[in-house]
């Protein structure tokens, strides 16, 4: 039993590749654009033979349009208490912030949410990260967690909300790309809102970043500014070079090469977590 959501935009038909090994239990969200290619007559029968659920949402194109509604829904689906597994199903890896907010952050007995190129590829069993479990508790613990320090800020704001608003932050590096997110998903005055409510407490809830005690202990020169941008640069890049271009355009050549030399060989462990 488990829930597929197919970025369908992004993954077009290789996407589907496993779905006839479904089975009744299973549930297929699509998601789709204008832009999205179209079915060959092959996929269209193997979707229509298919025993899962499938259904269609058809989204507003847009720049990112897609993703926001596809985790918004898999935030709904975390919020009414699923039991099964929900697979994302796209070559984005801006998902796997999303995906590693929940792994971090969040905890739901026997759920995992987990990003794969297709179908077929979520059978592959995979190792998973351990979770840390989080209580909705009194006052006192509410700063415990992101989750729980957002919502003692967002009192207003749904637990779907502060999940997106957690992906947002972690995801950024500055108050000003933390704006300009929180703008693009949540629209001019709803993000202006959430921004204004954040931005005094921005680095403080940046410290709930899984990598940045790690990025402490190892940087004990750098300021909290700083481990951000490092941070911020780990995330972006794929390769220990790309990394070293990207602290050397953040921190000039000489402090960014230092960085670097001392992060070099840690930068595997570091990006598994990151």
């Amino acid at each position: 039993m488990s829930i597929y959501l197919v970025d369908y935009e992004n993954v077009n038909a290789d996407g589907f590749r496993g779905v006839e090994k479904l089975g009744k239990d299973d549930s297929v969200y699509v998601f789709y654009t204008t832009n999205a290619g179209s079915l060959s007559f092959e996929v269209h029968k193997k979707l229509v033979e298919s025993k899962a659920e499938i259904k269609y949402f058809s989204v507003s194109a847009g720049k990112n349009a897609l993703d926001f509604q596809l985790t918004m829904f898999a935030g709904y689906l975390l919020g009414k208490g699923t039991s099964q597994n929900i697979y994302i199903i796209s070559n984005d890896k801006g998902f796997d912030a999303d995906t590693s907010f929940y792994d971090n952050y969040l905890f739901a007995d026997g759920v995992d949410v987990v990003r794969q190129t297709s179908i077929a590829a979520t059978f592959v069993t995979r190792e998973k990260p351990a979770k840390v479990k989080i209580v909705k508790s009194d006052s006192s613990r509410k700063s415990d967690s992101l989750y729980n320090s957002l919502c003692a800020l967002l009192p207003d704001f749904s637990s779907c909300d502060i999940i997106n608003i957690s992906a947002v932050l972690l995801g950024t590096a500055d108050k000003q790309e933390f704006h300009t997110e929180l703008v693009a998903r949540f629209k001019q005055e709803r993000g202006e809102a959430i921004y204004s409510a954040l931005k005094s407490s921005f680095m403080e809830l940046k410290k709930f970043d899984g990598n940045y005690q790690k990025l402490c202990s190892i940087l004990k020169k750098c300021s909290s500014d700083d481990i951000v941008k490092v941070n911020a640069a780990l995330q972006k890049t794929k390769d220990k070079n790309s990394f070293h271009k990207e602290l050397v355009a953040r921190f000039g050549q000489k402090k960014g090469s230092e960085i670097y030399n001392l992060l070099k060989s840690e930068y595997i462990n570091l990006k598994r977590t990151a």
